[in-house]
């Protein structure tokens, strides 16, 4: 059987999306979705996206981690899921609405191919240590929050190499502080007055991704709290920049930015299928 895919990024952030409409995927098929993220065995992905039939809102969409485990939200992932469900008819450009985990949010074009997304309301999170013995005194501060999914950043005053980044963010993701659910890792460096420089380790991916939305939102969240920034937030990946903005009234968090699609194709479920255990 043949399945039809398209391949996009926001910001480098890459994505595998199908239109899973006639309920092809139950949603549980995780080593197949894993299958389909390796780089080397499979079409390669940072996750991979079924787009569903909404109920109460334009569509559904469920995402997946490229280690196959479902995930509650993924903000690039979630802007390009709308450039997709418009290419189907499924939504307008304005007044977009989808649901994702139980929860709804909401988009819109603010041209062709960059997306505005409303975040839902984030909260601060409370490790079980104090954040000091995390940072073990290389780093001058941080915060943990949940934007969607738990993101800790850490504020950088040299800038993180990924050499760097791969040798400190699994320890950072893995420790003790943080479970049991672990968390995504943000390395933040102030490049001037509105500007932050990042570099992110996502959990599911247990590497470096171009870009984060998720992540961009909880840098925009630490320059509000935590540098006392007003405005508008501009977060530089390697993969491309993010904006992130806030109505501090209503309480509401804007994460705007590119998508490109960038290939479709086919992929066959069997030959997948057969294949799972070279992954193991």
């Amino acid at each position: 059987m043949w399945v039809p895919f398209v391949k996009m990024h926001g910001a480098g952030n890459d994505f595998i999306i199908i239109d899973n409409r006639t309920g092809l995927f139950r949603g549980d098929e995780y080593p197949l979705f894993r299958h389909l993220c390796h780089r080397r065995c499979g079409i390669g992905s940072d996750g991979l996206i079924l787009i569903e039939t909404g109920r109460g809102s334009h569509f559904r969409m469920k995402f997946f981690n490229p280690d196959g485990s479902p995930a509650d939200m993924c903000g690039n992932g979630s802007r390009c899921a709308i450039y997709f469900a418009h290419s189907l008819g499924l939504v307008p450009r304005k007044g977009i609405t989808f649901e994702i985990a139980g929860k709804i949010y909401r988009g819109e074009f603010v041209s062709d191919r960059v997306i505005r997304l409303t975040m839902q309301p984030y909260r601060p999170l409370t490790p079980k240590t104090d954040l000091k013995e995390v940072l073990k005194g290389e780093f001058p501060d941080a915060i943990w929050v949940e934007t969607g999914v738990p993101h800790l950043v850490v504020l950088t005053r040299a800038e993180m190499s990924h050499r760097k980044l791969m040798a400190t963010a699994p320890g950072m993701r893995y420790h003790p502080a943080f479970q049991p659910m672990g968390t995504n890792v943000n390395f933040a460096r102030v490049e001037a007055e509105g500007v932050l420089r990042v570099r992110t380790y996502e959990r599911g991916v247990e590497d470096e991704t171009l870009s984060c939305g998720t992540g961009a939102v909880a840098c925009g969240i630490y320059a509000w709290e935590r540098l006392g920034w007003k405005g508008p937030v501009v977060v530089k990946y390697p993969g491309g920049t993010l904006e992130v903005d806030r109505d501090a009234r209503e309480g509401v968090v804007f994460l705007t930015g590119p998508v490109m699609p960038v290939f479709q194709g086919r992929f066959q479920v069997e030959a997948f299928q057969s294949d799972e255990a070279q992954l193991a």
